[in-house]
Formats: structure tokens, sequence, C-alpha cells
């Protein structure tokens, strides 16, 4: 892992809603060509790096609807993330 990298994963501060929080820390694993793009949603993103969309309801739901997630959702998130971070290594 290049230093930069390294440094930037030390000093994140990640939100206290937890179905950001996994999305952020998957996001860190992913290469520089997976990364989220700065204008890019995450219907596009996920598309882009051929991911399902099963959580974007998730993500909506907490970032636009200002909810909070069930319990349900957050091991759904949880296997998601689990599965994907298997096949991004």
């Amino acid at each position: 892992m290049e230093d930069a990298e390294q440094e930037d994963r030390d000093s994140l501060i990640l939100p206290a809603e937890e179905v950001r929080a996994m999305l952020i820390k998957w996001e860190l694993i992913l290469s520089k060509f997976e990364k989220r793009r700065l204008q890019e949603t995450v219907q596009q993103w996920f598309s882009r790096i051929h991911k399902s969309s099963d959580i974007i309801p998730i993500y909506e739901k907490v970032i636009y609807g200002k909810e909070t997630a069930s319990s349900e959702e957050l091991q759904l998130m949880r296997k998601w993330i689990h599965e994907n971070v298997r096949k991004s290594l």
C-alpha cells in the first residue's frame, strides 16, 4: 500500500451513520479505478464497476430519507460488503 493511501485511511473520519461508514470502508479497499468518482451517483458507480444494486435502496433511505436502517437492513449491508470484499481482493 502506498504511504499516501495509508495516511488517508488513518486520518479518515467516518460518519456516525453505519450504512455510510460501511460503504466508505469498503471503498477504501477498492482499486483506484473502482473508487467512486467525484460527480458519480451510487447507481452510476455500482453500474460502472459491475456490482449488484441490492444495497442502494438502504443507502438512499439513510442518505436522502434521513431515516435509520433496520437491523435486517444492516445485516444485508454487512453480507453484501463481506461478499464484495472477497470479490475485490
